[in-house]
C-alpha cells in the first residue's frame, strides 16, 4: 500500500462503463483494500487476455481459443489501476504508450486477414481502429437471470467456459459485497465467499452507493469484437446477416417447441405438486404422532438406561473393591512365596550343613567311643594286674599321679553351630519372670560350663508353646533327631517328645532347660554336683591307684548287693588311697547300718595321725552329702 494514494472520491465499478461512489466514510486502509479488490475482480474477468490460460472446456463444445497475453488488456488494467489511486511507474508507462499498442494490434490483424498484401498504409490501420465501437457495454444488455446450482467439480480451479461468461457479468464490487440473498450454491455465492476469505469481508447496503455515472473508459478488448462489414465488404456482411437470421429463426422455433413442452411439463408437475402437498400434510400429521411416541419412548428408555447404569456402576464398584482385595491377597501370597523360597533355600543349606556335621559327629562319636574303650581296657588291665586283694584287704602298688585330662578331652564333644547366633558361656539367671532354653554346642573348663546361645520363653503356655515347638524343630535340624536331648540345671534328663511336655518340665527351681547333643549334655557337670565335689581335693588329678580302688570298690558293692537283695538306695563314699569305703543303707526295716571297710597299703611318708585326720574330714563330708 505504499504506492496507493486515495482519490477524493472512492469509486467502484458496477459495469464495464459505469462507476458509483461510496458514500460511507472509509479509512485509507479500507479504501486501499476496496481498490485492490477491484483490480483482482478485473483480473478475474479478463484472465484469458492477461495470460495464456483459457477457461476449461465444456462437455460437447469446442475448446476455447487462446487470446492472451494481450498487451492491450494489460494497458486497460494499468489505466484502471491508475484511476483508482495506484501510482505504479510500470502502469503509468503502459498508459502513456496506448496509441502504439493499438496500432500494433491493428497491423497484426490486417496481416492475418490479408496475408497476400505486402504493405498496409496508415489509412488502413486507422479504418480498423475506427471500426471498433466505443463505450460498448455488453453486460448492461444482458438481463439478470437466476443462476443454476453449481456442482462440486465446477466450484474450484479454472472456471468452465459458461461459468466464465457469467463471471464477466458478476465480478464487480457491488455484486460481490452487496446485500444479496442466495438460494442455492451458485457461482455468485462461490465467488463472494472466495473474495471474502482472501481480501476481507465488506458489508454495504444499496443506499451506501451514489447513482451510476459513465466512466468513459471502455474495458472491452477490441480483439474480442467482430470485424465490421465496412472492412470485409458489403456482400460478406449481407451473407452473414442472412445466415444469422436463419439461425435465429431456427432457434426461435426450437424455443417455441421447448416452451410448449415446458408448459405441459409444468402442468403435470403442478398436479404432482398438489398431490405431494396433500401427502406432505398427511406425513406431517404422522410425523407429529411419531414424534410424541418417540419422545415418550425416549423418556422411558432414558429412565431404564439410568437404572441400568446405576446397577452397572454399583457392580463395577464391587468388582473394583474385590479386585483390590484380590490384588492385595495376591501381593501377600507373592511375598509369602518369596519368603518361603528364601526359607527353603536356607533350610536346604542348613540340611546340607547338618548332614555334613552329622557325618562328622558320627565319626567323632565313633572315634571317642573307641578311645574310651581302649582307655578303659588299658586302665582295667593295668589296675587289676597291680592290685591284690587278700581276705577283704586290698593291696595296691604305690600310685603314680597322672593328669586326668584324657577323659575330659574325650567327654567334651564339640558341635559346630549352624546358626548365626553369637555363642557365650551359660551362667545362672537372676530374672525370675521368664523361662530359658539354652542351646549347648560344647563344654568348657573341663565340663563345668556350657557354650551356646539361649532364648527366653514366656511363662504363659499360649505364647510359649509355639516358640518351644520352633526351638525343638531347630534343634532337630541342627543336632539330628536321634542325637540330641534335654536336661535341667539339676541334671535331670528330659526326652523332648513334644512342646507341651517340655513346658511342663519348667518349674521354680529349674527355669532353664539345656538342649544339645547327648555327648555334650553327658559331659556337662551340673552345678549341684560341682558344689558337692568342690570340698574334695584332687578333683582335677587322678592316679592309677585311685582308678583301681574305684573299680575294686564297685565290684565289692555289686557283690554285696547280690548277697543282700533287700538293701537298696545305696550311697557309696569312695575314699582315696589308705581310706575307708563305707556303705550305708537307708531302708526303714533295717535299723542298723553296716560299714564295709576296705583297707589299702600304707602310704609312704604319711603318719597315722594324718591319715586319721583325712578320714575324719571325708566322713564329715559324706554325712553332709547324705
Amino acid at each position: 500500500m505504499g504506492l496507493y494514494f486515495a482519490p477524493s472520491k472512492i469509486m467502484v465499478q458496477t459495469t464495464e462503463t459505469q462507476d458509483v461512489e461510496i458514500k460511507v466514510a472509509l479509512s485509507r486502509k479500507q479504501a486501499g483494500m476496496v481498490a485492490y479488490t477491484e483490480l483482482w475482480a478485473f483480473c478475474g474477468r479478463y484472465f484469458d487476455g492477461l495470460t495464456a490460460f483459457t477457461p476449461r472446456k465444456e462437455t460437447g463444445e469446442p475448446k476455447p481459443t487462446v487470446n492472451g497475453p494481450n498487451p492491450v488488456v494489460w494497458q486497460h488494467l494499468a489505466r484502471f489501476a491508475v484511476s483508482r489511486g495506484f501510482q505504479i511507474p510500470h502502469a503509468q508507462a503502459l498508459v502513456a504508450d496506448e496509441g502504439r499498442l493499438h496500432s500494433q494490434l491493428a497491423l497484426e490483424y490486417l496481416r492475418k486477414a490479408r496475408p497476400t498484401c505486402p504493405r498496409f498504409s496508415d489509412n488502413d490501420i486507422r479504418k480498423v481502429l475506427d471500426a471498433v465501437p466505443v463505450n460498448m457495454d455488453i453486460s448492461q444488455h444482458q438481463s439478470p437471470l437466476p443462476l443454476p446450482h453449481l456442482s462440486i467439480d465446477r466450484r474450484i480451479g479454472r472456471p468452465f467456459a459458461r461459468d466464465f461468461a457469467e463471471e464477466k457479468r458478476l465480478l464487480f464490487f457491488p455484486h460481490l459485497y452487496g446485500p444479496v440473498v442466495f438460494e442455492n450454491a451458485s457461482i455468485s455465492l462461490m465467488r463472494r465467499d472466495l473474495f471474502s476469505c482472501i481480501f476481507g469481508s465488506f458489508t454495504f447496503e444499496t443506499s451506501d452507493f451514489e447513482l451510476a455515472t459513465n466512466s468513459g473508459e471502455p474495458a472491452q478488448d477490441i480483439m474480442d469484437m467482430d470485424t465490421p462489414s465496412e472492412v470485409l465488404g458489403s456482400d460478406t456482411r449481407l451473407t452473414d446477416l442472412e445466415s444469422r437470421c436463419s439461425r435465429l429463426q431456427q432457434e426461435y422455433q426450437s424455443l417455441l417447441s421447448q416452451h410448449d413442452t415446458l408448459v405441459r411439463k409444468y402442468e403435470i408437475e403442478q398436479s404432482k405438486t398438489e398431490g405431494l402437498e396433500i401427502e406432505n400434510l398427511e406425513l406431517q400429521a404422522k410425523c407429529r404422532d411419531l414424534t410424541q411416541k418417540y419422545s415418550a419412548q425416549c423418556e422411558a428408555n432414558e429412565l431404564e438406561t439410568n437404572m441400568a447404569s446405576d446397577e452397572i456402576r454399583k457392580d463395577l464398584d464391587n468388582l473394583q473393591n474385590r479386585h483390590h482385595h484380590l490384588e492385595d491377597a495376591y501381593n501377600r501370597v507373592v511375598l509369602e512365596h518369596k519368603d518361603c523360597d528364601a526359607t527353603k533355600k536356607q533350610l536346604s543349606s542348613l540340611a546340607r550343613q547338618w548332614k555334613a556335621q552329622g557325618d562328622k559327629n558320627l565319626e567323632l562319636n565313633s572315634t571317642c567311643a573307641r578311645l574310651k574303650r581302649e582307655l578303659e581296657e588299658a586302665l582295667a588291665n593295668r589296675n587289676f594286674e597291680a592290685a591284690t586283694v587278700d581276705k577283704g584287704k586290698l593291696s595296691i602298688v604305690v600310685p603314680e599321679p597322672i593328669e586326668a585330662t584324657t577323659m575330659s578331652a574325650l567327654e567334651d564333644s564339640d558341635t559346630t553351630p549352624t546358626t548365626d547366633q553369637p555363642l557365650y558361656s551359660w551362667v545362672p539367671r537372676t530374672d525370675q519372670s521368664s523361662y530359658e532354653m539354652f542351646f549347648a554346642y560344647c563344654t568348657a573348663n573341663g565340663g563345668s560350663a556350657l557354650q551356646g546361645w539361649g532364648s527366653l520363653i514366656s511363662m504363659q503356655a499360649e505364647s510359649a508353646l509355639p516358640r518351644i515347638e520352633q526351638l525343638l524343630h531347630q534343634a532337630e535340624m541342627e543336632f539330628g533327631s536321634d542325637q540330641y536331648g534335654a536336661m535341667t540345671i539339676l541334671g535331670k534328663i528330659i526326652i523332648p517328645t513334644s512342646a507341651e511336655y517340655v513346658f511342663q518340665c519348667f518349674g521354680p527351681t529349674h527355669q532353664t532347660i539345656f538342649i544339645g547333643p547327648n555327648s555334650v549334655l553327658s559331659a556337662y557337670v551340673p552345678v549341684i554336683e560341682r558344689r558337692a565335689s568342690s570340698s574334695q581335693t584332687g578333683s582335677s588329678v587322678m592316679t592309677i591307684i585311685d582308678a583301681a580302688a574305684q573299680a575294686t570298690s564297685k565290684a565289692l558293692v555289686k557283690r554285696q548287693r547280690q548277697e543282700d537283695d533287700s538293701e537298696d538306695d545305696e550311697i557309696i563314699n569312695d575314699r582315696g588311697f589308705g581310706k575307708e569305703l563305707t556303705r550305708y543303707t537307708t531302708k526303714k526295716s533295717i535299723p542298723k547300718r553296716r560299714i564295709l571297710r576296705l583297707q589299702g597299703p600304707e602310704v609312704p611318708n604319711m603318719s597315722t595321725e594324718s591319715r586319721g585326720h583325712i578320714d575324719s574330714e571325708h566322713a564329715s563330708e559324706q554325712q553332709k552329702l547324705t
